[in-house]
């Protein structure tokens, strides 16, 4: 009888749990939710205690149920719950005192509830209670660490500072059982480091930024001791102070680095006359930059210990439930705003580290000011955007080594975006919390990746990086932006598809450029590498999203009235739209930037094939089209990143070595597109790449032409460029597609050579000797070649004197002659080594004269020797 009972009461109540989980998801992500599921949450924990086996196990079940992928997984992260977990190992650990056992009550309350605990009677259940307890901590926090590292971390820091503050001896925190247990499992937890994380193989039984947490929590603890012995009315000054402190510490760096290169300048022109070594000033440089960071982080972390301390103590709890973008205390504002700004002044990997731990104190310690914190946050995110950091730098032209110059230094400039890193990593815990957590958060995530992403590729106005530095800064926040489109916290409609649409055009502005060899470390190419093959498996689950267009457009503002399908496809690839108003829905919802690619009129590849059918609405055939234009589209992606990978992974491992090789499963997707995918990939479906590569950007199909070597994609792109030259001028690597000569070609306009973009000194000496090379050789060629040979540094052409003197031996129209009598005014030690080349050159050997170079190379050394008189 009570078996079938308990039976009853179990299905029943599963059931009940069901229908309450349901509900909780159909409700808005606000505070109230979060509470309940917080009570809820407390609750099944102090039952999975409970002395009765059937309800442990129900409770287990339960908080399964709870905390799953699908549910609400953001408790893993509640400072409440996981306070309440360190609370009821800390009671358990007590029972097992056998000096305490008289003392042992029947029933312990945990702490911060109105819950308690009822102890078993023997001390074998007891213990096993306890280390079942203890493994389900374990597990809780393992999962807790995948989610949000950086936020459990400050959760347990705090605990740890409230357990000292209220006992006012650190005995409270020391004897902690369960503070023991988070320790222990975080210094020991390795989930992230697997067989191939690093270069020898071997696994690590240790967290490597477990000394980091230390070093934290001994800040926290000296912020914490200055904030005490202050008065709550000396706050304002106090404030005041620690930001003239901050600003000095800038300023002193500033100038420090200042003082660094110049000495550097100087010590690289003395050592053209005697090699110096300056190993001494960089490591006292490094030590004094050192200095200045540690005093800023300093710093903040008092910062921020006063916005933690500056509460009423008198208020109840209560304001805990409260979650407003607006503070209640003018001195809380200003100290967020000061807390969350000046970090980007000084845009350094340490004040970044200490800056993301400051935030995540700051929201564990005053959750009411939560999200007045992130929106200042992502405030800042969009100010790093506009003043041009880390992620969003503008490429530094990096000096030619067939140019060099005794002033600049012959090695690569890469952007600074290691305090990017740890800022995107931020972002990332923020979005994986607030899809279960805050809608208000989430619209303001959204709103920020559309601010980050942009549909213009043009190399001068796209807002990212291209330096291969940042590729796996890039596409990491490509994959957390297509991570959240895939993903069901979104609404379809107009928003979502563009965000799509800006994702795949951020992804393809990378490839804009010939990139070179990479500048990463070893560590940092291979997590580079696997982030681009994360982003490539997410990208090819993409198939099953590209019907998921805004299908509510109206088809007036899909295709414009008055061009059928056809003139649209003609006019967007070749973008010779002679009249009307840009078309493509894509302009109409994004405004002058989704037009950013000058002389394209149309974003959207419409295809000839998906011409309205009669058995099919305007509006499904729209649909229809802009989910085909998203296919081809991903697909070209993929054959880009599939190059990539390959690309970077020779660098990483030239040899082959099976230790530095990847696991299959983490590339499997990878591997098997590319083996089965892209071998199958026609000749047709080649030059259809050309064709979208072309439309999507001119740069693009540029660069295409030299990443992919497949001859009917190139021909395809040598067609393009030659039909429309306007529309590539700008890029130096596409004058030798445009220059290449074919049996069915036609004659190329060839006066915009005149109007082209600077080339480097050999490309110009090709082109005086154009007709053995197979290319266009007539004036403008030459009078282009001159012109670049001319604005070319002197001391750079002393290293092609050979070639431009024999240059002359193919002079028919006088170009080269003229240049050389040019160049030899420019310089005195250059006409000094024309003429020796010169006399050099007169000679097929030591004894017999070259008659017709003598001829033509005789009246340029003397017309030289002349204009030295």
């Amino acid at each position: 009888m009570l078996k079938g009972l308990w039976t009853l009461m179990t299905a029943v109540g599963r059931k009940s749990f069901e229908i309450y989980v349901n509900e909780m998801k159909k409700m808005p992500k606000s505070p109230e939710r979060n509470k309940n599921l917080e009570v809820q949450c407390q609750f099944f924990m102090v039952k999975r205690t409970h002395v009765r086996v059937e309800v442990r196990e129900e409770a287990k079940l339960y908080l399964y149920s709870l905390l799953s992928k699908n549910a609400f997984p953001h408790l893993f992260c509640n400072t409440i719950i996981i306070e309440t977990l360190m609370n009821i190992i800390n009671i358990l650990s007590y029972s097992l005192n056998e000096d305490n056992l008289h003392k042992v009550t029947a029933h312990h309350r945990v702490p911060n509830t109105n819950y308690t605990i009822q102890f078993a009677d023997t001390h074998e259940k007891r213990l096993e209670l306890f280390n079942a307890f203890v493994d389900f901590g374990r597990t809780f926090i393992e999962q807790a660490l995948m989610m949000s590292p950086t936020l459990l971390k400050s959760c347990i820091q705090q605990y740890m500072l409230k357990l000292e503050q209220e006992k006012k001896i650190s005995n409270a925190a020391r004897q902690h059982k369960g503070l023991h247990v988070m320790w222990e499992y975080l210094s020991t937890y390795s989930k992230t480091a697997d067989a191939n994380a690093t270069a020898g193989g071997n696994k690590l039984y240790y967290r490597s930024d477990f000394a980091d947490y230390m070093v934290s929590l001994g800040e926290r603890c000296a912020a914490v001791g200055f904030v005490e012995g202050l008065d709550r009315s000396d706050y304002r000054a106090a404030m005041t102070q620690v930001k003239g402190q901050m600003e000095t510490a800038i300023y002193n760096r500033l100038n420090s680095l200042n003082k660094y290169k110049s000495l550097q300048q100087r010590r690289r022109r003395m050592s053209t006359i005697a090699p110096i070594s300056d190993k001494g000033s960089a490591l006292d440089f490094e030590e004094r930059i050192a200095i200045f960071d540690n005093d800023f982080r300093n710093g903040l972390f008092k910062l921020t210990a006063m916005l933690i301390h500056n509460i009423d103590d008198s208020e109840d709890n209560e304001h805990e439930l409260r979650f407003t973008a607006i503070g209640e205390n003018a001195l809380d504002r200003d100290m967020v705003h000061a807390m969350t700004w000046l970090p980007i002044k000084m845009f350094t990997t340490t004040v970044m580290e200490g800056a993301v731990d400051c935030w995540c104190w700051a929201i564990i310690g005053r959750p009411e000011l939560e999200l007045l914190i992130v929106e200042e946050i992502y405030k800042v995110w969009e100010k790093i955007i506009s003043d041009r950091h880390g992620l969003y730098s503008i490429d530094k032209l990096e000096p030619s080594p067939l140019a060099p110059s005794e002033k600049e230094e012959l090695k690569p400039k890469p952007p600074s975006v290691k305090p990017h890193r740890i800022f995107l990593r931020f972002i990332e815990e923020r979005v994986f919390l607030c899809m279960h957590k805050a809608d208000i958060e989430m619209e303001m995530l959204v709103d920020l990746l559309h601010k980050s992403l942009s549909l213009i590729l043009e190399n001068s106005k796209a807002p990212m990086t291209k330096h291969i530095d940042a590729v796996g800064l890039r596409f990491r926040f490509l994959y957390l932006a297509l991570y959240l489109v895939q993903s069901d916290y979104l609404s379809d409609g107009i928003s979502k598809f563009l965000l799509r649409e800006k994702i795949y055009h951020t992804a393809f502005d990378y490839f804009t450029v010939h990139h070179h060899c990479p500048t990463q470390t070893h560590n940092e190419l291979r997590s580079d590498i696997r982030t681009l093959i994360r982003f490539f498996s997410l990208v090819h689950g993409e198939k099953k999203f590209c019907n998921d267009s805004p299908t509510t457009i109206d088809a007036s503002n899909s295709i414009p009235n008055g061009l059928n399908h056809e003139t649209i496809d003609a006019a967007s690839l070749y973008g010779t739209t002679k009249s009307g108003p840009t078309s493509g829905w894509i302009n109409t919802l994004a405004g002058s930037s989704a037009g950013a690619v000058q002389g394209v009129s149309v974003q959207s590849t419409l295809s000839r094939k998906s011409g309205t059918s009669a058995k099919n609405t305007e509006k499904s055939n729209d649909a229809r089209v802009l989910s085909r234009d998203l296919l081809k589209k991903r697909n070209l992606l993929l054959t880009l990143l599939a190059y990539e990978i390959e690309r970077l992974e020779t660098f990483h491992n030239p040899l082959g070595r099976p230790e530095l090789q990847f696991n299959q499963d983490t590339q499997s997707t990878y591997t098997n597109w590319k083996l089965y995918d892209m071998n199958g990939i026609t000749n047709k479906a080649w030059q259809e790449y050309g064709r979208l590569a072309w439309l999507i950007s001119p740069d693009l199909a540029t660069s295409l032409y030299y990443t992919i070597p497949k001859e009917s994609l190139r021909l395809e792109i040598q067609r393009l460029i030659k039909s429309y030259p306007l529309q590539v001028r700008h890029i130096p690597e596409a004058l030798s597609i445009f220059t290449l000569t074919s049996d069915n070609d036609r004659q190329c306009e060839a006066s915009h050579i005149l109007t082209w973009a600077s080339i480097n000194p050999v490309a110009a000496l090709s082109y005086f000797a154009s007709a053995r090379l197979n290319q266009v050789a007539n004036s403008y060629t030459i009078q282009f070649a001159s012109r670049m040979l001319y604005t070319t540094k002197s001391e750079a052409l002393i290293l092609y004197i050979p070639q431009l003197v024999q240059a002359v031996r193919y002079d028919e129209m006088g170009f080269v002659r003229r240049l050389i009598l040019a160049l030899s005014k420019k310089s005195n030690l250059l006409a000094h080594q024309l003429i020796w080349n010169i006399r050099t050159n007169t000679y097929k050997n030591e004894d017999t004269p070259d008659n017709e170079m003598q001829a033509k190379l005789e009246p340029i050394a003397r017309q030289i020797e002349i204009d030295f008189a």
